[in-house]
C-alpha cells in the first residue's frame, strides 16, 4: 500500500509518483436469484486494472473510459461501481469509506496518466535526452562498484556497421532459399577456417559453447543435403532441406521412402560411430563371442522408435551374457546415444545456421534505427547500462534469469566478440569465476517471468526503473509468492511524463521518425497496400529484447523472414495481446502449450496474458486469408462473473499492429465484443465497433469496449 495515507480525503494525488497501486476489495457477482461477493486483490498498472484470486488473474481491463458511482453504505460496507460508456462494468465493496475514496483518487490518478511528450523538444531530442540522463547518472553512482567493461563507444559502432552489413546484404537477397543457401555456404566456410564470416561473429555470440569444431563432423551443407537414411544417400532439393533444419518440419524421401526429419541425421551418425559391438564373455565357463548389430535407420526417422527397436534385440541378445557382460554392453550403447542424441548437426556446439536465423531477427529489429545507435551519447549510455545488468548478474549469481533490453543486448553482443576480454572480465567478477552465457533461445514464458525479476532487482539496486515497458505482476508473483504486494507497488512501477525511457512502449507516426527505415519500396512486390496512417514502434534505450512490435513489418528484411513461416516472424506479434499489445502468454512457444515450430492454425496457447488474453486464434493463418482479417483474433481472457470474454476480429491481418488483442470484457452477463479496425495493436485504439454487448459482442459505444487496447 502506498505510505502516504495524510493526504486530504478528497486530494487529486500527486502525478509525479505514478505507479502501481494494490488494494484488497470485495468484487460483487450477480448469480440467479442471489448475490455474491468474493474478496479480491486489485492491482492498477498504468491504465490498467486487474483483478487475482491469489496469484490467478481473474480479470483485466482499461480503465480509460471508466467512471466510478458511489452507492449505498452501510456499516463495514461502502459499495462503488465503475461505468464504461455509461454502462455498469464492475461493483466493488470496501471495509471502509477512506479505504474506498483512497481507491477512487488513485483511479481517477491512474485513469488520466499518459505518455505525455515533453514540450518544446522533436523526437529526436527526446530520444537523445534519456541518454544523456543516464550518462549524468555515473558519477552518483560510485558507490555501487560496478564493474567496468574495456568496452568503448569505437567497439560498439563497429559491430553495429558489421550488423549492418548483414542487414543491407539481405536486402538484396530475392527468397529464404537464397538466404538459406548463403547461411549454409557462410558456416561451411567458417568450418573450412574462414574465420572473416556472419558463421564465426554468431558463434562467438554464444561464449559457453565457443569452441574448436568437432573433428569427427561435417559442415551442415556436406550433412543435411543427403538422406541420412542406411544405404541411401539421396540428395535433397534445398527447399526441402531448408524446411526441415530451419522450420522442424518432415518429409519423405523419393528415393528411399524413409521419413527425413532433423533429428534423424543424429540416428545416422550414431549408426555410423557404434554400428556393432563385439566382445567375448565366459558364460558357464564357456567362453562366449558376441557380436551384435546396431539397427540401421528406423524408416520413421524418429529417436523413440530407434530407441524401441535397440532396446528389443538387445533383450532378445541378453540370454546370451552374463550380467555383467549385458551390463557392459547397454553401457556402450548408452554411451553412444548420450554423445549422438544431444548433439546437433554441425560441427560446432550449436547449430551456426538456425543461430543466425535468430540473429538475424536482432539484426533486423536494431538496424532501422542505426542512426540513433551509431550515437556516441546512446553507446555511452548502453555501455553503463550494460555493466549494471552485469553487476545484477554477477551480485545475484543465483540462477535467475535477466533478460536484457536491446540497448544491453547490443553492448552484450560487442562483448561477446572480444572473447578474451568478455571471459577475463565473466572470471574476474562472478563468485564463481565463470563465464556468463548468453541464451537466446529461451521461451516467451521464460522470458515475461525473467524481465519481471530484472525490473524489480534493477529497481531495488539502483533506485531507478529498468525501463516503460512494465512487467507483468502475475509473472513476478509467480516466481516471488513470499513477497508483499508493497514491494511490488514500490518496484514495479513505470515511470512515465520526461522521467519515462521515452520510445519505449509507444507508436510513432512514420512522419515524425524520418531516421527509421520501415519501407523499402523496392522490395514491397505489392504485397499488401501500405496504409497511409501507419505507426511504428522504436528499439530505443529501454525497450525489451522480446517486444516483437519494433520489427518494421514493410522492409524487405522483415517480409522475407514473415512469408517464409520462422516461428518467431510468423506471429509477428507474438508477445503480444491486450492492454497495446502485451500479455506473455498466448501464441506458439510463449504458452508453451504448442509446438515452438508448429506452422498450423489455432496453435495458440489459452492462457491468460499479462493484461488481456493471449487468447486462442480463431482464424486461419493460411496466406490466402490475410485480406479478410481472420488472422489472429485472440479470445481474450474471459470476462467477470459469467461474461464470456472478447473473440477480437483484426480488419487487417498481415502485421501485428492490426490483431486484436481479443475483444471488450463484459461484466455480469454480457460477453466481449472484437475490436475494430484499428484492433489493439499500434494505436491501442478501437475501431468501428469494439464495444462490449449482449453475449457474442456486438456494436457498442466505439473503442475497444473493455479491452485492454484502450
Amino acid at each position: 500500500m502506498w505510505k502516504d495515507k495524510t493526504k486530504a480525503f478528497f486530494q487529486q494525488p500527486d502525478l509525479s509518483d505514478i505507479g502501481s497501486y494494490i488494494a484488497d476489495l470485495e468484487v460483487r457477482e450477480r448469480r440467479v436469484l442471489k448475490t455474491l461477493w468474493h474478496k479480491r486483490q486489485i492491482v492498477l498498472t498504468g491504465q490498467t486494472l486487474e483483478i487475482l484470486d491469489g496469484n490467478t488473474l481473474k480479470f483485466a481491463f482499461n480503465i480509460a473510459y471508466c467512471t466510478t458511482r458511489i452507492q449505498r453504505s452501510t456499516e463495514n460496507s461502502f459499495e462503488f461501481e465503475l461505468r464504461e460508456h455509461g454502462k455498469s462494468k464492475i461493483v466493488f465493496r470496501a471495509k471502509t469509506e477512506y479505504s474506498r475514496q483512497e481507491f477512487i483518487n488513485y483511479l481517477d490518478k491512474f485513469k488520466i496518466w499518459q505518455l505525455k511528450t515533453p514540450r518544446n523538444r522533436d523526437t529526436w531530442t527526446n530520444l537523445i535526452s534519456v541518454a544523456e540522463m543516464i550518462n549524468r547518472k555515473k558519477l552518483e553512482e560510485l558507490s555501487f562498484e560496478i564493474p567496468r567493461t574495456k568496452i568503448s563507444v569505437q567497439q560498439v559502432q563497429e559491430h553495429l556497421l558489421y550488423m549492418k552489413e548483414i542487414y543491407d546484404l539481405v536486402a538484396t537477397i530475392p527468397d529464404i532459399e537464397s538466404l538459406y543457401s548463403t547461411f549454409l555456404s557462410w558456416e561451411k566456410d567458417y568450418f573450412n577456417g574462414n574465420q572473416d564470416t556472419f558463421a564465426c561473429i554468431v558463434h562467438l555470440l554464444h561464449p559457453v559453447k565457443y569452441s574448436p569444431k568437432a573433428k569427427d563432423k561435417l559442415a551442415l551443407a556436406d550433412v543435411l543435403r543427403k538422406c541420412p537414411h542406411s544405404g541411401c544417400g539421396a540428395p535433397f532439393p534445398l527447399s526441402l532441406v531448408y524446411e526441415m533444419h530451419i522450420l522442424n518440419k518432415e518429409f519423405d524421401c523419393g528415393a528411399c521412402g524413409g521419413t527425413v526429419r532433423y533429428e534423424t541425421y543424429s540416428i545416422a551418425r550414431f549408426v555410423k560411430f557404434a554400428p556393432c559391438y563385439k566382445a567375448t564373455y565366459t558364460l558357464k565357463n564357456k567362453p562366449t563371442e558376441i557380436n551384435f548389430t546396431t539397427p540401421p535407420v528406423p524408416k520413421d526417422g524418429n529417436w523413440t522408435t530407434m530407441l524401441a527397436v535397440l532396446k528389443e534385440k538387445l533383450m532378445a541378445t541378453s540370454p546370451k551374457l552374463s550380467c555383467k557382460g549385458y551390463s557392459e554392453m547397454k553401457s556402450f550403447y548408452s554411451s553412444h546415444i548420450n554423445k549422438q542424441k544431444t548433439r546437433n548437426e554441425g560441427a560446432f556446439a550449436l547449430d551456426l545456421v538456425q543461430a543466425k536465423f535468430r540473429q538475424l531477427d536482432f539484426i533486423n529489429k536494431m538496424c532501422p534505427h542505426f542512426e540513433y545507435w551509431m550515437h556516441p551519447t546512446v553507446i555511452e549510455a548502453s555501455i553503463y547500462r550494460y555493466e549494471k545488468f552485469i553487476y545484477l548478474l554477477c551480485l545475484e549469481d543465483n540462477g535467475d534469469v535477466l533478460v536484457p533490453t536491446s540497448d544491453i543486448d547490443l553492448v552484450w553482443h560487442t562483448h561477446h566478440v572480444q572473447h578474451e576480454n568478455y571471459v577475463s572480465f565473466c572470471t574476474n567478477n562472478t563468485k564463481g569465476q565463470y563465464i556468463i552465457d548468453h541464451d537466446d533461445t529461451i521461451p516467451g514464458g521464460d522470458l515475461a517471468q525473467g524481465y519481471a525479476t530484472t525490473f524489480v532487482t534493477w529497481s531495488k539496486t539502483f533506485n531507478e526503473a529498468y525501463s516503460s515497458f512494465p512487467p507483468s505482476y502475475k509473472s513476478w508473483s509467480n516466481l516471488n509468492p513470499s513477497y508483499s504486494r508493497e514491494e511490488w507497488a514500490k518496484y514495479g512501477s513505470v515511470p512515465q511524463g520526461d522521467d519515462r525511457y521515452y520510445g519505449v512502449n509507444e507508436s510513432f507516426d512514420i512522419d515524425s521518425i524520418p531516421y527509421v527505415t520501415v519501407i523499402a519500396k523496392d522490395h514491397t512486390e505489392n504485397y499488401e497496400e501500405i496504409p497511409a496512417d501507419f505507426s511504428v514502434y522504436l528499439t530505443v534505450i529501454g525497450t525489451p529484447v522480446m517486444d516483437g512490435r519494433v520489427r518494421q513489418p514493410f522492409t524487405h528484411q522483415n517480409t522475407l523472414m514473415y512469408r517464409s513461416g520462422l516461428p518467431y516472424y510468423y506471429k509477428p506479434n507474438l508477445y503480444s495481446s491486450g492492454c497495446g499489445g502485451f500479455g506473455y502468454y498466448g501464441s506458439t512457444d510463449v504458452s508453451d502449450t504448442g509446438n515452438y515450430l508448429a506452422m498450423n492454425s489455432n496453435d495458440s496457447g489459452c492462457s491468460t496474458g499479462d493484461c488481456g488474453g493471449g487468447g486462442c486464434a480463431s482464424g486461419s493463418t493460411d496466406l490466402s486469408s490475410r485480406a479478410t482479417g481472420s488472422w489472429f483474433s485472440g479470445g481474450g481472457v474471459s470476462g467477470y462473473t459469467t461474461s464470456s470474454g472478447g473473440g477480437g476480429c483484426a480488419s487487417s491481418g498481415y502485421w501485428g499492429y492490426f490483431v486484436s488483442g481479443g475483444g471488450s470484457y463484459g461484466a455480469s452477463d454480457c460477453g466481449g465484443g472484437g475490436c475494430g479496425a484499428s484492433g489493439c495493436g499500434a494505436s491501442g485504439g478501437g475501431g468501428d465497433g469494439g464495444g462490449g454487448g449482449d453475449v457474442g459482442g456486438g456494436c457498442g459505444d466505439g473503442g475497444c469496449g473493455g479491452g485492454c487496447g484502450g
